[in-house]
């Protein structure tokens, strides 16, 4: 009877260590926690306890795992870096638990486990200790696809797409795409970021095109950016276009605008003898403004290395067609822009 009430009590004794021994553990996390989410500028001595803090957590590894989990509700930015770094710096500890909170009811939570599962990077190699295996990229890709697909939240839906955008997923596209076409313009702009990612893409290019007579400035010069930077494929589809609406009896301001834009990108990617011929066909155009630009793509697409484009307007050519154009221009606008090709090619 004796053995069973001392073994009764070593057995509760052993219970009350053990929870003694986890609420310091869930302490000493919080005391982590906080100091790992303070603002990491100011003193050197600061700085360094906040990146400690950080490292700390990850060295702590379960423990600070769990606790992150309950954080994922949050909105503040300086917990959020921290939220970042120890989850990620968990590596493939936290990607199971993250996963699981894919389809959380709280959209903060969504958003916070799609930013950071889309954060992960694949291992380049075997001695790359920081990325994770391409295994663990494609169950990640293919769990924020699937809600991508059926979420509510444009935020959400961002962030469940940067990952799989990244990690060039085709699955990913004609979602991007269709989230390009938000009714929120700061998800359209973020959008092409994410479009950027597959600009080699035919379905990708056309949207960029599409972009490029958005409501909103910001989203045009966006989508202009990635369709400079896309070269030859890019002005190519701007080409294409150009010489649509070029067919066009009359244009209306939207057409004209972004005639006027295309040709900013034709002529930074010289596509050879038919952007030339579309320069020179744009100098007869009614609009003033879209004359005055074509004179500047002349100019652009003359001073072109030659050896870039199957055919190239030489510089003399072009101050011949030039001064031709000089003697029948009469728009203020377009004379100066024609002035401005002109002594460029000189």
């Amino acid at each position: 009877m004796a053995a069973r009430l001392i073994a009764g009590f070593v057995l509760a004794a052993t219970f009350a260590a053990t929870a003694l021994a986890d609420d310091v553990d869930a302490k000493r996390i919080e005391e982590l926690w906080k100091k790992g989410s303070e603002w990491q500028v100011g003193e050197a001595e600061h700085i360094k306890k906040v990146g400690d803090a950080k490292l700390a957590l990850i060295a702590a590894g379960e423990p600070a795992l769990k606790h992150a989990l309950t954080r994922l509700v949050t909105t503040d930015g300086l917990e959020i870096r921290c939220l970042d770094e120890v989850l990620l710096g968990l590596k493939e500890k936290s990607i199971g638990p993250l996963i699981e909170r894919v389809g959380d009811k709280d959209v903060n939570v969504r958003r916070n486990v799609g930013r950071i599962l889309g954060s992960f990077n694949a291992k380049k190699d075997d001695k790359d200790e920081v990325g994770i295996a391409e295994a663990d990229i494609r169950r990640i890709s293919a769990a924020l696809l699937v809600q991508n697909a059926k979420e509510d939240d444009p935020s959400a839906k961002y962030w469940q797409l940067i990952g799989p955008a990244r990690w060039k997923d085709e699955k990913a596209l004609p979602l991007i795409i269709e989230l390009s076409k938000s009714a929120n313009e700061r998800v359209r702009v973020r959008s092409v970021a994410l479009l950027g990612n597959s600009r080699d893409h035919k379905d990708a290019l056309a949207r960029f095109v599409e972009l490029l007579n958005d409501d909103r400035y910001f989203v045009r010069d966006a989508a202009a950016d990635e369709l400079k930077k896309s070269g030859q494929p890019g002005a190519q589809t701007c080409q294409d276009k150009a010489v649509e609406l070029n067919r066009k009896d009359k244009l209306d301001a939207r057409d004209a605008r972004l005639l006027r834009l295309l040709m900013t990108i034709i002529g930074a990617n010289n596509v050879g003898q038919p952007a030339w011929e579309l320069a020179g066909s744009l100098g007869k155009h009614e609009d003033a403004n879209v004359r005055g630009d074509s004179y500047t793509l002349a100019a652009n697409l003359a001073l072109q290395d030659p050896k870039q484009a199957e055919t190239s307007a030489f510089p003399e050519v072009c101050k011949a067609y030039l001064e031709m154009m000089r003697e029948i221009e009469i728009n203020p606008y377009a004379k100066a822009c024609l002035e401005a090709a002109l002594e460029r090619v000189k």
